[in-house]
């Protein structure tokens, strides 16, 4: 649920501040931010970096092991853990989507305390 919720995050952002973005690759890079199919509260399962740092890259790789994403997209995953990983998203869609992220999961901790 929390992915369906970054990608309504992101198009409420795109269309409350008129921003220019390509949809297609908004949504598909918020739908797949975090497809990295594992239970990062597993500590038996040999990552050895923090999820934190690790799961963008781990979903990149199953989305394109699984689907046809374009380099907008890729950005979009790779990114969007931003400033926790050093390197920003190049793109405005990936600047979204890492924006929505923070909101969508602050809203959900909130909610679970």
């Amino acid at each position: 649920m929390h992915s369906v919720s970054v990608a309504y995050m992101s198009c409420y952002i795109a269309e409350k501040y008129n921003l220019s973005v390509d949809y297609y690759s908004l949504i598909t890079g918020a739908l797949l931010h975090d497809y990295f199919l594992y239970d990062w509260h597993d500590k038996e399962d040999g990552h050895k970096r923090p999820h934190g740092f690790y799961h963008p890259s781990a979903a990149l790789a199953n989305a394109e092991r699984d689907f046809e994403i374009n380099s907008r997209t890729k950005n979009i995953i790779k990114r969007h853990m931003f400033p926790l990983t050093p390197i920003p998203p190049v793109c405005l869609e990936g600047w979204v989507v890492c924006i929505a992220d923070k909101i969508c999961s602050t809203k959900e901790t909130i909610k679970r305390h």
